[in-house]
Protein backbone atom coordinates (compact mmCIF):
# COMPACT_ATOMS: atom_id res chain seq x y z
CA UNK A 1 0.00 0.00 0.00
CA UNK A 2 1.25 3.39 -0.84
CA UNK A 3 1.80 6.23 1.43
CA UNK A 4 -0.85 8.12 -0.14
CA UNK A 5 -3.55 5.56 -0.16
CA UNK A 6 -2.72 5.11 3.88
CA UNK A 7 -3.12 8.93 4.60
CA UNK A 8 -6.44 8.71 2.53
CA UNK A 9 -7.86 5.88 5.30
CA UNK A 10 -6.35 7.99 7.88
CA UNK A 11 -8.40 10.77 7.43
CA UNK A 12 -11.91 8.94 5.96
CA UNK A 13 -11.60 7.31 9.58
CA UNK A 14 -11.39 10.96 11.14
CA UNK A 15 -13.98 12.71 9.06
CA UNK A 16 -16.02 15.35 10.80
CA UNK A 17 -13.06 16.29 13.48
CA UNK A 18 -10.06 18.76 12.88
CA UNK A 19 -7.73 16.84 10.37
CA UNK A 20 -3.99 17.77 10.88
CA UNK A 21 -1.79 18.30 8.18
CA UNK A 22 -0.65 16.31 5.31
CA UNK A 23 2.94 16.67 6.49
CA UNK A 24 2.29 16.38 9.96
CA UNK A 25 0.96 12.64 9.85
CA UNK A 26 3.36 11.11 7.22
CA UNK A 27 6.23 10.33 9.60
CA UNK A 28 4.02 8.17 12.09
CA UNK A 29 1.78 6.41 9.07
CA UNK A 30 4.93 5.52 7.07
CA UNK A 31 6.18 2.80 9.18
CA UNK A 32 2.63 1.13 9.23
CA UNK A 33 2.76 0.63 5.00
CA UNK A 34 4.62 -2.82 5.70
CA UNK A 35 1.97 -3.84 7.54
CA UNK A 36 -1.00 -7.08 6.25
CA UNK A 37 -4.00 -5.34 5.81
CA UNK A 38 -5.94 -6.92 8.50
CA UNK A 39 -3.26 -5.28 11.57
CA UNK A 40 -3.11 -1.65 9.24
CA UNK A 41 -6.85 -1.88 8.64
CA UNK A 42 -7.48 -2.35 13.09
CA UNK A 43 -5.39 0.38 13.70
CA UNK A 44 -6.87 2.73 11.38
CA UNK A 45 -10.36 1.48 13.03
CA UNK A 46 -8.20 2.15 16.50
CA UNK A 47 -7.51 5.72 15.57
CA UNK A 48 -11.12 6.85 14.77
CA UNK A 49 -11.71 5.94 18.34
CA UNK A 50 -8.76 8.26 19.66
CA UNK A 51 -8.60 11.20 17.21
CA UNK A 52 -11.88 13.12 18.68
CA UNK A 53 -10.14 12.42 22.71
CA UNK A 54 -6.44 13.53 21.86
CA UNK A 55 -4.88 14.83 19.14
CA UNK A 56 -1.70 14.14 20.95
CA UNK A 57 -2.77 10.59 22.54
CA UNK A 58 -3.37 9.49 18.57
CA UNK A 59 0.25 10.50 17.76
CA UNK A 60 1.27 8.54 20.48
CA UNK A 61 -0.40 5.34 20.08
CA UNK A 62 0.67 5.34 15.51
CA UNK A 63 3.95 5.60 17.60
CA UNK A 64 4.17 2.82 19.88
CA UNK A 65 1.75 0.59 18.08
CA UNK A 66 4.39 -1.01 16.14
CA UNK A 67 6.35 -1.77 18.95
CA UNK A 68 2.85 -3.31 20.57
CA UNK A 69 2.20 -5.60 17.66
CA UNK A 70 5.05 -8.30 19.17
CA UNK A 71 2.61 -9.01 21.84
CA UNK A 72 -0.58 -7.81 20.44
CA UNK A 73 -3.31 -9.69 18.26
CA UNK A 74 -5.40 -7.35 15.99
CA UNK A 75 -8.28 -8.46 17.65
CA UNK A 76 -6.79 -7.43 21.04
CA UNK A 77 -6.67 -3.58 19.88
CA UNK A 78 -9.51 -2.85 21.07
CA UNK A 79 -9.12 -3.67 24.26
CA UNK A 80 -6.06 -2.18 24.63
CA UNK A 81 -7.19 1.35 23.15
CA UNK A 82 -10.26 1.50 26.13
CA UNK A 83 -7.33 0.70 28.83
CA UNK A 84 -5.32 3.69 26.96
CA UNK A 85 -8.52 5.94 27.55
CA UNK A 86 -8.60 4.90 30.99
CA UNK A 87 -5.08 5.65 31.58
CA UNK A 88 -5.49 8.53 29.63
CA UNK A 89 -8.61 10.14 31.18
CA UNK A 90 -7.28 9.70 34.92
CA UNK A 91 -3.52 10.20 34.35
CA UNK A 92 -2.89 12.41 31.24
CA UNK A 93 -0.75 11.99 28.50
CA UNK A 94 2.41 11.03 29.45
CA UNK A 95 1.22 8.23 31.81
CA UNK A 96 -1.04 7.16 28.60
CA UNK A 97 2.25 7.01 26.35
CA UNK A 98 4.28 5.10 29.55
CA UNK A 99 1.26 2.55 29.97
CA UNK A 100 1.29 2.25 25.55
CA UNK A 101 5.22 1.59 26.17
CA UNK A 102 5.21 -1.82 27.89
CA UNK A 103 2.22 -3.95 26.07
CA UNK A 104 3.63 -6.76 28.34
CA UNK A 105 3.48 -5.73 31.57
CA UNK A 106 0.91 -3.18 32.05
CA UNK A 107 -1.74 -4.47 29.82
CA UNK A 108 -1.51 -8.47 28.71
CA UNK A 109 -0.09 -9.25 32.24
CA UNK A 110 -3.44 -7.52 34.23
CA UNK A 111 -5.46 -9.25 31.02
CA UNK A 112 -4.19 -12.74 32.30
CA UNK A 113 -4.96 -12.14 35.63
CA UNK A 114 -1.00 -12.03 36.43
CA UNK A 115 -0.51 -8.85 38.30
CA UNK A 116 -2.31 -6.20 40.01
CA UNK A 117 -3.93 -5.55 43.45
CA UNK A 118 -7.67 -3.06 43.54
CA UNK A 119 -8.48 -0.55 45.95
CA UNK A 120 -12.06 -2.99 46.70
CA UNK A 121 -9.61 -6.05 47.43
CA UNK A 122 -7.28 -4.47 49.99
CA UNK A 123 -9.60 -1.75 51.65
CA UNK A 124 -10.86 -4.35 54.49
CA UNK A 125 -7.39 -4.95 55.60
CA UNK A 126 -6.31 -1.62 55.03
CA UNK A 127 -8.82 0.78 57.24
CA UNK A 128 -8.63 -1.43 60.19
CA UNK A 129 -4.35 -0.79 59.87
CA UNK A 130 -4.95 2.67 59.16
CA UNK A 131 -7.40 3.67 62.23
CA UNK A 132 -5.89 1.53 64.57
CA UNK A 133 -2.15 3.51 63.85
CA UNK A 134 -3.56 6.67 63.79
CA UNK A 135 -5.89 6.63 66.77
CA UNK A 136 -8.56 8.17 64.48
CA UNK A 137 -11.67 7.19 62.61
CA UNK A 138 -9.37 7.89 59.07
CA UNK A 139 -11.23 7.00 55.53
CA UNK A 140 -10.09 5.49 52.31
CA UNK A 141 -10.62 6.56 48.95
CA UNK A 142 -9.27 5.40 45.49
CA UNK A 143 -8.15 8.29 43.36
CA UNK A 144 -5.33 9.13 40.71
CA UNK A 145 -3.23 10.90 43.56
CA UNK A 146 -2.37 9.31 46.59
CA UNK A 147 -2.51 12.37 49.41
CA UNK A 148 -4.54 12.98 52.66
CA UNK A 149 -6.84 15.84 53.72
CA UNK A 150 -5.97 14.70 57.32
CA UNK A 151 -9.77 13.06 57.61
CA UNK A 152 -9.28 10.67 54.21
CA UNK A 153 -6.22 9.07 52.88
CA UNK A 154 -6.70 9.20 48.76
CA UNK A 155 -4.54 5.84 47.23
CA UNK A 156 -4.27 4.52 44.36
CA UNK A 157 -7.46 2.73 42.58
CA UNK A 158 -5.40 -0.49 41.27
CA UNK A 159 -1.39 -1.33 42.44
CA UNK A 160 0.12 -3.56 38.92
CA UNK A 161 4.27 -2.56 40.04
CA UNK A 162 4.72 -6.20 40.89
CA UNK A 163 4.05 -9.41 39.88
CA UNK A 164 3.64 -10.83 42.91
CA UNK A 165 0.41 -9.16 45.35
CA UNK A 166 2.09 -9.57 48.20
CA UNK A 167 4.64 -7.04 46.72
CA UNK A 168 1.65 -5.11 45.70
CA UNK A 169 0.12 -5.34 49.10
CA UNK A 170 3.14 -3.93 51.26
CA UNK A 171 3.10 -1.32 48.61
CA UNK A 172 -0.06 -0.13 49.86
CA UNK A 173 0.65 -0.75 53.19
CA UNK A 174 3.63 1.71 52.63
CA UNK A 175 1.80 4.07 51.28
CA UNK A 176 -1.27 4.61 53.75
CA UNK A 177 1.35 4.18 56.72
CA UNK A 178 3.38 7.25 54.61
CA UNK A 179 0.02 9.48 54.92
CA UNK A 180 -0.77 8.68 58.36
CA UNK A 181 3.06 10.10 59.12
CA UNK A 182 2.56 13.41 57.26
CA UNK A 183 -0.82 13.66 59.87
CA UNK A 184 0.72 12.35 62.85
CA UNK A 185 4.43 14.69 62.39
CA UNK A 186 2.26 17.41 62.07
CA UNK A 187 3.19 18.00 58.17
CA UNK A 188 0.13 20.43 57.87
CA UNK A 189 -0.32 21.93 61.29
CA UNK A 190 -0.04 25.82 61.46
CA UNK A 191 2.69 27.73 62.90
CA UNK A 192 3.02 30.39 65.28
CA UNK A 193 6.01 32.13 63.12
CA UNK A 194 7.31 34.15 66.40
CA UNK A 195 8.58 30.79 67.62
CA UNK A 196 10.85 30.29 65.10
CA UNK A 197 13.64 32.82 63.93
CA UNK A 198 13.77 31.84 60.63
CA UNK A 199 10.24 32.39 59.91
CA UNK A 200 9.51 35.41 62.11
CA UNK A 201 10.94 37.96 59.47
CA UNK A 202 9.49 36.54 56.27
CA UNK A 203 5.88 36.54 57.69
CA UNK A 204 6.06 40.24 59.79
CA UNK A 205 3.04 40.65 57.78
CA UNK A 206 0.26 38.64 58.17
CA UNK A 207 -2.71 39.05 55.88
CA UNK A 208 -6.03 39.92 57.23
CA UNK A 209 -4.83 39.71 60.80
CA UNK A 210 -3.68 36.04 60.62
CA UNK A 211 -1.48 35.18 63.58
CA UNK A 212 -1.05 31.40 62.69
CA UNK A 213 0.97 30.36 59.43
CA UNK A 214 -1.02 27.78 57.87
CA UNK A 215 0.83 25.53 54.70
CA UNK A 216 -0.91 27.68 52.02
CA UNK A 217 0.09 30.82 53.48
CA UNK A 218 3.28 29.47 53.94
CA UNK A 219 3.99 28.95 50.54
CA UNK A 220 2.58 32.33 49.16
CA UNK A 221 5.41 33.85 50.99
CA UNK A 222 8.47 33.29 48.33
CA UNK A 223 7.84 34.17 44.79
CA UNK A 224 8.17 30.55 43.43
CA UNK A 225 5.74 28.63 45.21
CA UNK A 226 6.68 25.61 43.28
CA UNK A 227 10.23 25.44 44.34
CA UNK A 228 9.27 25.87 48.27
CA UNK A 229 6.26 23.53 48.47
CA UNK A 230 9.45 20.88 46.96
CA UNK A 231 11.45 21.84 49.46
CA UNK A 232 8.94 21.49 52.31
CA UNK A 233 7.82 17.87 50.86
CA UNK A 234 11.40 16.89 51.13
CA UNK A 235 12.06 17.93 54.44
CA UNK A 236 8.12 16.54 55.49
CA UNK A 237 9.80 13.15 53.66
CA UNK A 238 12.76 13.23 56.09
CA UNK A 239 10.66 13.58 58.85
CA UNK A 240 7.76 11.23 58.23
CA UNK A 241 10.75 8.19 56.93
CA UNK A 242 12.27 9.05 60.30
CA UNK A 243 9.34 8.26 62.32
CA UNK A 244 8.18 5.59 60.09
CA UNK A 245 11.89 3.33 60.68
CA UNK A 246 11.25 4.13 64.63
CA UNK A 247 8.01 2.74 64.83
CA UNK A 248 8.09 0.57 62.42
CA UNK A 249 11.01 -1.26 61.70
CA UNK A 250 9.77 -4.48 60.32
CA UNK A 251 7.74 -2.75 57.97
CA UNK A 252 10.46 -0.93 56.60
CA UNK A 253 12.96 -3.57 56.53
CA UNK A 254 9.91 -5.50 54.62
CA UNK A 255 9.71 -2.78 51.90
CA UNK A 256 13.26 -2.19 51.41
CA UNK A 257 13.46 -4.13 48.30
CA UNK A 258 10.37 -2.14 46.61
CA UNK A 259 11.74 0.92 47.44
CA UNK A 260 15.19 -0.31 45.71
CA UNK A 261 13.32 -1.25 43.09
CA UNK A 262 11.92 2.38 42.51
CA UNK A 263 14.93 3.52 43.55
CA UNK A 264 16.91 2.06 40.20
CA UNK A 265 16.73 5.10 38.04
CA UNK A 266 17.43 8.39 39.12
CA UNK A 267 16.90 11.19 37.15
CA UNK A 268 19.28 11.91 34.55
CA UNK A 269 21.36 15.01 35.52
CA UNK A 270 21.71 16.34 31.95
CA UNK A 271 18.24 17.48 31.43
CA UNK A 272 17.72 19.22 34.63
CA UNK A 273 18.33 23.00 36.09
CA UNK A 274 20.56 23.68 39.35
CA UNK A 275 17.27 23.76 41.34
CA UNK A 276 15.51 20.67 39.68
CA UNK A 277 19.09 19.08 40.12
CA UNK A 278 19.52 19.45 43.84
CA UNK A 279 15.80 18.68 44.69
CA UNK A 280 15.89 15.62 42.92
CA UNK A 281 19.61 14.82 44.78
CA UNK A 282 17.04 15.83 48.00
CA UNK A 283 14.51 13.23 47.48
CA UNK A 284 16.61 10.20 46.09
CA UNK A 285 18.48 10.98 49.14
CA UNK A 286 16.19 11.17 51.87
CA UNK A 287 14.16 8.17 50.49
CA UNK A 288 17.03 6.24 50.19
CA UNK A 289 20.14 7.36 52.02
CA UNK A 290 22.22 7.90 48.86
CA UNK A 291 22.43 10.03 45.53
CA UNK A 292 24.05 9.20 42.50
CA UNK A 293 23.70 12.92 40.59
CA UNK A 294 26.70 14.83 39.93
CA UNK A 295 26.69 18.11 41.25
CA UNK A 296 28.61 20.76 40.83
CA UNK A 297 30.78 22.46 43.62
CA UNK A 298 28.03 25.39 43.88
CA UNK A 299 25.08 22.92 44.10
CA UNK A 300 27.25 20.92 46.05
CA UNK A 301 27.32 23.21 48.85
CA UNK A 302 23.79 24.19 48.81
CA UNK A 303 22.89 20.23 49.07
CA UNK A 304 25.27 19.98 51.85
CA UNK A 305 23.26 22.82 53.61
CA UNK A 306 19.88 20.91 52.48
CA UNK A 307 21.42 17.73 54.42
CA UNK A 308 22.11 19.50 57.33
CA UNK A 309 19.26 21.04 58.05
CA UNK A 310 17.59 17.38 57.55
CA UNK A 311 19.25 15.92 60.05
CA UNK A 312 18.09 18.47 62.52
CA UNK A 313 14.74 18.22 60.90
CA UNK A 314 15.00 14.32 61.66
CA UNK A 315 15.55 15.23 65.17
CA UNK A 316 13.26 17.80 65.68
CA UNK A 317 15.91 20.50 66.82
CA UNK A 318 14.30 22.41 63.51
CA UNK A 319 11.62 22.84 61.55
CA UNK A 320 10.49 21.77 58.25
CA UNK A 321 9.39 25.15 57.49
CA UNK A 322 12.11 26.93 58.35
CA UNK A 323 14.84 24.43 56.96
CA UNK A 324 12.71 24.68 53.45
CA UNK A 325 12.95 29.06 53.68
CA UNK A 326 16.16 28.81 54.46
CA UNK A 327 17.31 26.77 51.75
CA UNK A 328 14.91 28.20 49.31
CA UNK A 329 16.81 32.08 49.71
CA UNK A 330 20.06 30.43 48.67
CA UNK A 331 18.54 28.28 46.01
CA UNK A 332 16.23 31.11 44.41
CA UNK A 333 19.69 32.39 42.92
CA UNK A 334 20.68 29.92 40.70
CA UNK A 335 20.51 30.18 37.08
CA UNK A 336 17.46 28.08 35.47
CA UNK A 337 13.38 27.81 36.28
CA UNK A 338 12.36 25.01 38.79
CA UNK A 339 9.32 22.52 36.85
CA UNK A 340 7.92 20.41 39.79
CA UNK A 341 8.50 16.48 38.90
CA UNK A 342 6.56 14.15 39.66
CA UNK A 343 7.39 13.22 43.42
CA UNK A 344 8.30 9.61 44.51
CA UNK A 345 5.79 6.86 44.63
CA UNK A 346 5.88 6.68 48.58
CA UNK A 347 6.13 10.84 48.94
CA UNK A 348 2.52 11.45 47.04
CA UNK A 349 1.33 14.80 47.04
CA UNK A 350 0.49 17.43 49.10
CA UNK A 351 -2.57 19.16 49.08
CA UNK A 352 -2.79 22.13 51.58
CA UNK A 353 -6.14 23.65 49.97
CA UNK A 354 -7.48 19.84 50.44
CA UNK A 355 -7.04 20.25 53.86
CA UNK A 356 -7.86 23.89 54.35
CA UNK A 357 -11.53 22.41 53.18
CA UNK A 358 -11.56 19.73 54.91
CA UNK A 359 -10.48 21.65 58.51
CA UNK A 360 -13.01 24.48 57.84
CA UNK A 361 -16.15 21.69 56.71
CA UNK A 362 -15.16 19.61 60.16
CA UNK A 363 -14.95 22.68 62.10
CA UNK A 364 -18.46 24.10 60.59
CA UNK A 365 -19.84 20.59 61.32
CA UNK A 366 -18.76 20.47 64.92
CA UNK A 367 -20.35 24.26 65.45
CA UNK A 368 -23.46 22.82 63.98
CA UNK A 369 -23.40 19.87 66.51
CA UNK A 370 -22.39 22.27 69.59
CA UNK A 371 -25.47 24.81 68.40
CA UNK A 372 -28.32 22.18 68.20
CA UNK A 373 -26.98 20.49 71.50
CA UNK A 374 -26.57 23.46 72.99
CA UNK A 375 -30.63 24.15 71.83
CA UNK A 376 -31.35 20.96 73.21
CA UNK A 377 -29.90 21.83 76.62
CA UNK A 378 -31.94 25.26 77.10
CA UNK A 379 -34.97 23.84 75.97
CA UNK A 380 -34.99 21.01 78.36
CA UNK A 381 -34.17 23.92 81.30
CA UNK A 382 -36.76 26.34 79.88
CA UNK A 383 -39.47 23.30 79.98
CA UNK A 384 -38.46 22.27 83.36
CA UNK A 385 -38.19 24.47 86.54
CA UNK A 386 -36.28 28.02 84.71
CA UNK A 387 -38.35 31.42 85.44
CA UNK A 388 -39.01 32.75 82.10
CA UNK A 389 -37.63 36.33 83.01
CA UNK A 390 -34.40 34.48 83.77
CA UNK A 391 -31.76 34.44 81.43
CA UNK A 392 -28.04 33.85 81.42
CA UNK A 393 -25.05 36.64 79.81
CA UNK A 394 -22.51 35.68 77.09
CA UNK A 395 -19.00 36.99 78.05
CA UNK A 396 -17.19 37.74 75.16
CA UNK A 397 -13.64 38.55 74.91
CA UNK A 398 -11.72 40.32 71.77
CA UNK A 399 -11.54 37.90 69.12
CA UNK A 400 -7.97 36.63 68.79
CA UNK A 401 -8.51 33.28 66.28
CA UNK A 402 -9.92 32.17 63.11
CA UNK A 403 -12.80 30.73 64.90
CA UNK A 404 -14.25 33.75 66.35
CA UNK A 405 -17.51 33.41 64.82
CA UNK A 406 -17.62 29.73 66.74
CA UNK A 407 -20.45 30.74 68.97
CA UNK A 408 -24.10 32.14 68.48
CA UNK A 409 -25.24 35.02 69.98
CA UNK A 410 -27.21 34.58 73.10
CA UNK A 411 -29.85 37.75 74.63
CA UNK A 412 -28.48 38.43 77.88
CA UNK A 413 -30.70 39.91 81.10
CA UNK A 414 -33.18 42.46 81.45
CA UNK A 415 -32.90 44.46 77.86
CA UNK A 416 -28.90 43.73 77.80
CA UNK A 417 -28.05 44.79 81.02
CA UNK A 418 -25.68 42.99 82.94
CA UNK A 419 -26.55 41.56 86.41
CA UNK A 420 -24.83 42.96 89.56
CA UNK A 421 -22.65 40.80 91.74
CA UNK A 422 -22.03 40.56 94.93
CA UNK A 423 -18.66 38.85 95.89
CA UNK A 424 -19.73 38.24 99.10
CA UNK A 425 -22.85 35.48 98.35
CA UNK A 426 -21.74 32.02 98.66
CA UNK A 427 -23.00 30.66 95.45
CA UNK A 428 -21.63 27.77 93.84
CA UNK A 429 -19.23 28.18 90.92
CA UNK A 430 -21.12 29.06 87.60
CA UNK A 431 -20.68 26.30 84.86
CA UNK A 432 -20.23 27.76 81.45
CA UNK A 433 -19.71 25.87 77.84
CA UNK A 434 -16.79 27.73 75.88
CA UNK A 435 -16.33 28.02 71.95
CA UNK A 436 -13.00 29.43 70.75
CA UNK A 437 -12.69 32.57 72.35
CA UNK A 438 -16.59 32.96 73.99
CA UNK A 439 -17.66 32.02 77.12
CA UNK A 440 -21.46 30.73 77.33
CA UNK A 441 -22.38 30.84 81.54
CA UNK A 442 -25.13 28.50 82.04
CA UNK A 443 -27.82 28.89 83.84
CA UNK A 444 -28.52 28.17 87.49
Amino acid sequence: MSLQTLKQEFFVAIAGHLPPNDWEIEEYLEPLIDLDPETRQEIIRQVSVIWPVSHALCYTFLDQVKAGLGCLLPSQFGDWVRAILDVYEEKGLKQAGLFMADVENNFLCRLRGETGLRFPEVVSRLLPYVRGLSGRSLDLTPAADTYTDTATIFVPKEITSFPDNRDNFLLYKLLVTFQCGLVACNVFQDRNPYDYPELAGAARRPPGGHKKLGLDRFLALTADRRLLAALYQTYSTVLVLHWMRDRFPGLMRDTRPLLEYFNTQPPKAARLTAKEKIIAAGNYWAISENYLLKLTPDEQKIFSLLQRNATRVASQELDPMAAALTVYHLMNGLPGDFRAAKPHIIQGVLKPGRVAETRKRLQDERRKRFIEALAALLTAHQESDIPKETGFDVLQEPATGTEADAAAAIPGNRGGQEQETDVETNRAPQEFIQVADRTVIMPE
